[in-house]
């Protein structure tokens, strides 16, 4: 989070509230990682080795076996029931629909064919349908799909045009920089995500978590734009 302006070399001195909240965390954290890895990482990275065609001494079904042959069956199978989800998400071209409930925004009509048009411009943009397909391929594989939302803001170059001081009639054209919320969904393999036992959902879960490796330059680059606080990293 943004924080108060520090000197060139000053970095952020963790309160004790920080502190609780940090433990409260990663103390909850750890219970969810060690429930996840004990019931579900052995068959999940079963079922990657089977699909990735990797042959491994414990997916053995008998001591006398002594091939080393994954068959890419499951790997066909797999892919193939893929496909047919694709092909019935985005076989008819628009994968979604707004329902036009017949009401105004202060007495103005909504145009819904245009939400339509601009969203399915924004997520081609955002590149939505390769994110939904990373997922739902993770979904056939771990039997669990999981995508997070992430808003941010991007720079973008659109045409304009622009007058000519001093030459009336005359203009200039070009592109100019502007700034847009990009709203993306990057796709969460399950072995980076961890989730209250308890809950059925998301909603009923006390919290979840994602566990990622970022590059040192992202977080030295937040730190410069106050998007994360100024700690000593090293």
């Amino acid at each position: 989070m943004a924080t108060e302006k520090l000197g060139q070399n000053d970095f952020y001195e963790p309160t004790e509230a920080d502190k609780e909240l940090t433990d409260f965390v990663t103390d909850h954290c750890q219970r969810w990682r060690d429930y996840r890895d004990t019931n579900f990482l052995p068959d999940w990275l079963e079922y990657e080795r089977i699909f990735r065609g990797q042959w491994a001494s414990e997916d053995k079904t008998r001591e006398s076996e002594r091939s080393r042959i994954v068959t890419p069956a499951t790997q066909q199978a797999v892919e193939t029931r893929h496909a047919e989800i694709m092909e019935a998400i985005f076989g008819q071209g628009e994968f979604f629909d707004i329902e036009d409930n017949i009401q105004d925004v202060n007495g103005n009509p909504i145009d819904v064919e245009m939400i339509k048009a601009q969203l399915m411009e924004d997520f081609k943009k955002d590149k939505i349908r390769k994110s939904i397909d990373q997922i739902e391929l993770m979904a056939e594989i771990y039997g669990t799909g999981i995508g997070e939302i992430i808003v941010k803001t991007e720079k973008e170059f659109v045409p304009a045009t622009q007058p000519i001081p001093g030459q009336p009639g005359q203009a200039a054209i070009g592109v100019i920089e502007r700034d847009r919320i990009a709203v993306k969904i990057m796709p969460v393999n399950p072995k980076n995500f961890l989730f209250d036992p308890n809950g059925t959902s998301i909603d009923d879960c006390m919290g979840v978590a994602i566990e990622k490796y970022v590059s040192i330059h992202k977080i030295v680059a937040g730190i410069e734009k106050g998007i994360y606080r100024k700690v000593d990293i090293t």
